[in-house]
């Protein structure tokens, strides 16, 4: 499902991220629900140069990414309206730091 971006402030943007694979070819996974908000892909200008999208991308906590990525770092969402996950977020790049959104 196609999700509109979010307005995280001046300069990023958020869309959604939903998981729901194909069951008939994925059968392992057919105790597990579809989930509609699995993560975030932040967009921002790329701080090594500003013509330029950096993207990156964060995992909500939940059962299913509890259980489908184990050693992958979660954000707790403390409100989806408007959108609050803690902790913040921190692009940091190798010649400088783009900057953080909460």
């Amino acid at each position: 499902m196609k999700h509109p971006d979010l307005d995280l402030g001046p300069g990023y943007q958020g869309r959604f991220v939903s998981w729901g694979p194909d069951r008939g070819l994925n059968p392992q996974y057919e105790d597990m629900p579809d989930v509609e908000r699995y993560g975030l892909i932040i967009s921002h200008p790329d701080a090594r140069d500003p013509a330029k999208t950096h993207d990156s991308m964060i995992v909500f906590d939940g059962p299913v990414q509890q259980k489908l990525a184990p050693d992958t770092p979660r954000w707790q969402v403390e409100s989806w309206d408007p959108l609050t996950i803690s902790p913040s977020v921190l692009c940091t790049l190798e010649k400088g730091g783009c900057g953080a959104c909460r």
